[in-house]
């Protein structure tokens, strides 16, 4: 008899845990689109190349290097401000990708992989210095980079994820982390942030899944509530604080909420570093947009 209610203490005890985790994911959900009045964002007549993050500021660098940024209120955006000092350009390259990370930082990756820093003091754009350590092998592959925590992540055409740490001025060898970012037959990703030590994946139906880099290999899972629903013009994303941004081609600003989500637990990514949840969350050192480029 005793050993019964062992048995029978012992189910409910997993059935009660099993519907706080079930409780919790439908509390996680997306909120419905907000316009933000104001001036157009990276709509100006030389195109916007690259968006992102930093605080409350939304920063774009233009096809000729220029980069300008955006003040967002709650309810409003203001007219952009360019940065003096100098553009964004590595000389002799072709810039690939451009993320913030650190919080007055951004990070330049050529054609050829290598890696450039730029600070931001105030208004005013730094001169670029490479950054030493490992470059970025097959970089015609990557399809996202994007800040995490002290890293950066980069997944390829194929859906994997690999991280890397960043150091003062060097990059460390990279590690394959958590998960395949292509859940279903059919699923073309266009734009991924991270938020509360997960990595979230817009696809072009605006469904959008969540990943825990912690947990192991796997297909993440598909968020409820309001997808990101794209107009057909619709060109970027970005995510700042407790929000995610929606910039359509013609400037426009559209605010959606990220409800009940906290950092996840599991297991440390392959290789033994550390669980990002134990770093500062990315959208404290700026999250990043991505979108065609």
């Amino acid at each position: 008899m005793r050993e019964w209610k062992k048995v029978l203490s012992v189910v409910a005890v997993s059935c009660v845990a099993a519907a706080l985790m079930v409780s919790q994911a439908e509390a996680q959900r997306i909120g419905p689109p907000v316009q933000i009045v104001g001036a157009p964002v990276a709509a100006e007549a030389v195109p916007a190349r690259h968006v992102f993050a930093i605080g409350s500021k939304i920063y774009w660098v233009n096809s000729a290097g220029e980069m300008y940024y955006h003040l967002v209120h709650q309810r409003r955006v203001d007219r952009h401000i360019r940065l003096r000092g100098n553009v964004v350009a590595v000389t002799g390259q072709e810039t690939r990708h451009i993320f913030p990370i650190g919080g007055n930082r951004i990070i330049i990756v050529t054609n050829s992989g290598e890696l450039w820093a730029m600070q931001i003091r105030g208004d005013v754009l730094q001169p670029p210095h490479r950054l030493g350590g490992v470059t970025i092998q097959d970089i015609q592959n990557t399809r996202f980079m994007f800040p995490f925590g002290n890293r950066f992540i980069v997944i390829n055409n194929a859906g994997d994820m690999w991280s890397y740490r960043v150091g003062r001025d060097t990059i460390s060898p990279p590690m394959l982390i958590g998960g395949h970012t292509r859940p279903q037959a059919g699923y073309v990703p266009q734009f991924v942030f991270p938020y509360q030590g997960m990595i979230f994946v817009v696809a072009q139906n605006g469904e959008v899944w969540g990943w825990n880099p912690r947990g192991g290999r796997g297909h993440g899972r598909r968020m409820t509530g309001h997808g990101f629903t794209m107009r057909p013009d619709g060109r970027w994303l970005v995510q700042m604080n407790d929000r995610v941004y929606v910039i359509d081609a013609r400037g426009a600003l559209f605010s959606h909420a990220l409800i009940g989500f906290r950092p996840p637990t599991g297991a440390a990514p392959p290789g033994g570093a550390p669980p990002p949840g134990g770093e500062p969350p990315a959208h404290e050192a700026g999250a990043p947009v991505n979108g065609a480029d």
